[in-house]
């Protein structure tokens, strides 16, 4: 089992040989400028331990990885061109990562980041910097993939330059409710009504067709002006339209990760919220029925507000309800338009398609893993 901990002097020439065989990695990588022949030199490394910063991994009693981590300004980082810091917040930086040549590949260094980040977190810090060299892809990847983002160009204290990256640590977890937190089939429900196949056509149309009054209900349009509107598109259904609209809330199933997650999110001191399009008559039946709801500390519903996703009104409108900041948010959303707009007011996102794959998402924005069922199903 991995273990992370300060380094102390007699540690010193495994960390060295460690740096040695990081320097070969890199320039096998194309990256021959970055740490040169000799960098970190010995010396810096000892004033790392001295100051308390320099921390080894552990992996079966060897050392496995080392780098620098301190909940400090960075005087490189004062000065920022080509773009700007995502905010001016106390932060923490790592630097001089480096895993042994046997090490690769075991996701050691996602393990020092999700150090660094439980640390700040610890200390109520929320933000991480760090820098890596144009030369260095593979850590330009890497960054990328932990969810830093590229602000700009920054120097070192010999001139040199490098490219920088900021990652918000997340605190908040957002969720869209159908088929995230529930499930229904609506095409299953409309073909067991027993009606023709053209009045199936027509009521799939209606309601979840691209038409735009079926927007106007998820914003808070009653059912007898939905029927009224929709009766002049499809004059002939008034009667299957009618009973549609009172049983469809019904068909609704709570995902059994639902609730685990949830709970789950809120032991590790995450806030959990809910944003979601959902019209009058099916959210009652849901809010009435679905456990989840419970579990959250609050929810913007479309109707309620008059708002629907992915207009940047009703996501503005969490934030200011809830005092949450974008960037320390993650949203999780089966509809990409509705991510991509959540994204562009400053969220992470998560387009669901299966618990598996958002649970390996989701662990990786984090930096702790989500044990949670790999599989969708109802209760």
């Amino acid at each position: 089992m991995l273990q992370i901990q300060k380094a102390k002097n007699n540690d010193l020439k495994k960390i060295m040989d460690i740096y040695a065989e990081a320097r070969e990695y890199m320039k096998a990588q194309g990256n021959t400028t970055q740490w040169g022949e000799n960098y970190p030199v010995e010396e810096l490394i000892r004033k790392d331990i001295s100051d308390g910063h320099c921390y080894i991994c552990i992996d079966n009693g060897s050392i496995g990885a080392v780098f620098y981590f301190a909940l400090m300004k960075d005087s490189c980082y004062d000065v920022i061109e080509d773009g700007a810091w995502i905010n001016d917040r106390p932060y923490g930086v790592v630097h001089r990562i480096a895993v042994g040549k046997t090490m690769h590949q075991k996701g050691i260094a996602g393990q020092c980041i999700a150090y660094a980040v439980n640390e700040c977190r610890k200390a109520e810090v929320y933000d991480l910097r760090m820098d890596t060299h144009a030369d260095n892809v593979p850590m330009q990847r890497f960054l990328e993939k932990h969810d830093f983002r590229y602000c700009g160009r920054v120097h070192m204290q010999d001139g040199s330059e490098r490219m920088a990256y900021h990652k918000v640590i997340i605190r908040n977890v957002v969720f869209d409710i159908g088929q995230v937190l529930l499930g229904f089939d609506w095409r299953k429900f409309i073909a067991g009504m027993n009606i023709s196949e053209e009045k199936q056509r027509q009521l799939a149309h209606v309601t979840l067709g691209n038409i735009p009054h079926w927007n106007e209900h998820d914003r808070g349009m009653c059912d007898e002006e939905f029927v009224k509107k929709s009766l002049l598109i499809e004059p002939d259904i008034e009667e299957e339209l009618r009973y549609y609209l009172a049983h469809i809330g019904t068909i609704a199933r709570e995902y059994d990760h639902s609730v685990p997650l949830i709970r789950s999110l809120k032991e590790k001191g995450y806030g959990v919220y809910l944003l979601s399009n959902y019209g009058v008559t099916p959210f009652k039946y849901a809010k009435e029925n679905m456990k989840f709801f419970d579990e959250v500390d609050g929810m913007i519903i479309s109707h309620e507000v008059g708002l629907i996703k992915p207009e940047p009104g009703i996501y503005e409108l969490l934030f200011e309800k809830y005092g949450l900041v974008p960037e320390e948010c993650v949203f999780i959303d089966d509809r990409a338009d509705n991510i991509e707009a959540a994204m562009d007011m400053g969220m992470s996102g998560i387009v669901f398609d299966d618990i598996g794959n958002v649970k390996k998402q989701l662990s990786i924005m984090l930096e702790q893993e989500i044990d949670l069922p790999n599989r969708c199903s109802f209760e």
